[in-house]
C-alpha cells in the first residue's frame, strides 16, 4: 500500500514537471512567433536617389526648410561646382577603407542608411565656431582618408545606431524631420536625449524642431552642412565605389 502511494505521488510529480516544461516550451514558441511577426515599417526615404538633380528635393525630405534648406543648397553647390573638390571627394572615398565606405555610403543594408551612418566619418569632435557642438569635416583643411571619428567609439552611436534609426524611421508614425532631428541631437551632443525620447526629442508635442533651434542656436546650420556634405559624398560614392 505504501509503495503504491509513493508510486502515485511520484507519477503526479513527474506529470507536473512534464506539464511545466510543455507550457514553458509553448510560451517560448509564442514569443518567437510574435517576434517573427513584428515586422518593421519601411523607411519612407528608402528609395531616395542621390544625384545632383535630386539634391534639394532630398534635403527637403530630410527635414530642412527655408533658410536652412537654402544654406545647405549653397554649401553643396559650392563644393560640387569645383572639379578639384569633386576629385578630392572621389580620391578620399577610393583611398579609404573599402568595406567601411561601402557600409556607409552604398546602402547595401536596410538598417544602414547613408544619412545616418555617415556621421561616423563626416561629423567631427568639435565645431570650429561653436566649441560645445560637434562639427562637420572641413574639406579645405582635410583631404586624407576617411576614418571613423574618435568621438564615435565613446558614444551610443557606436552601439545603438541601428536601434535609433529603426525607432525614428521604421515606425508607422515617423516624423517628417526625423533625419534632421537625429543629426541635430548629435551636433548638440544630446544623443542620449534622443535615445530616451526626452524633450525636445520626445514624442508628440515633446518632439519639436522649433525648440531645438531655440535651445541650441547654431546647431541647425551645422546639421544642414552635414546633410549637404553627406549628400555630395553619397552622390560621388554611387558612381565610384558602389557599383
Amino acid at each position: 500500500m505504501a509503495i503504491r502511494l509513493w508510486l502515485n505521488i511520484g507519477s503526479v510529480f513527474a506529470l507536473g514537471i512534464m506539464s511545466f516544461q510543455i507550457m514553458k516550451s509553448e510560451q517560448v514558441e509564442i514569443i518567437e512567433k510574435k517576434s517573427e511577426k513584428a515586422d518593421l515599417y519601411p523607411d519612407d526615404l528608402r528609395d531616395l536617389v542621390y544625384s545632383k538633380d535630386n539634391r534639394v528635393k532630398n534635403l527637403e525630405k530630410f527635414g530642412l526648410t527655408k533658410g536652412d534648406l537654402e544654406y545647405a543648397r549653397k554649401y553643396a553647390n559650392g563644393i560640387t561646382k569645383r572639379k578639384s573638390k569633386r576629385e578630392q571627394i572621389k580620391k578620399m572615398l577610393i583611398e579609404s577603407d573599402k568595406k567601411l565606405m561601402r557600409d556607409i555610403f552604398c546602402n547595401r543594408d536596410p538598417s544602414r542608411r547613408a544619412r545616418y551612418a555617415a556621421v561616423r566619418v563626416l561629423m567631427t569632435e568639435q565645431d570650429r565656431k561653436y566649441s560645445s557642438y560637434r562639427g562637420v569635416l572641413d574639406l579645405t583643411i582635410y583631404n586624407g582618408e576617411l576614418e571613423e571619428q574618435q568621438w564615435v567609439e565613446g558614444s551610443i552611436i557606436y552601439t545603438d545606431l541601428t536601434a535609433i534609426y529603426q525607432d525614428l524611421e521604421n515606425v508607422s508614425d515617423s516624423e517628417d524631420d526625423a533625419t534632421l532631428m537625429f543629426v541635430a541631437s548629435l551636433v548638440a551632443q544630446k544623443e542620449e536625449a534622443l535615445k530616451n525620447r526626452t524633450n525636445p526629442w520626445g514624442s508628440g508635442s515633446s518632439w519639436s524642431w522649433t525648440s531645438v533651434k531655440k535651445d541650441y542656436p547654431g546647431a541647425s546650420k551645422i546639421a544642414a552642412r552635414y546633410l549637404a556634405l553627406m549628400h555630395v559624398f553619397t552622390e560621388v560614392a554611387q558612381v565610384n565605389i558602389c557599383q
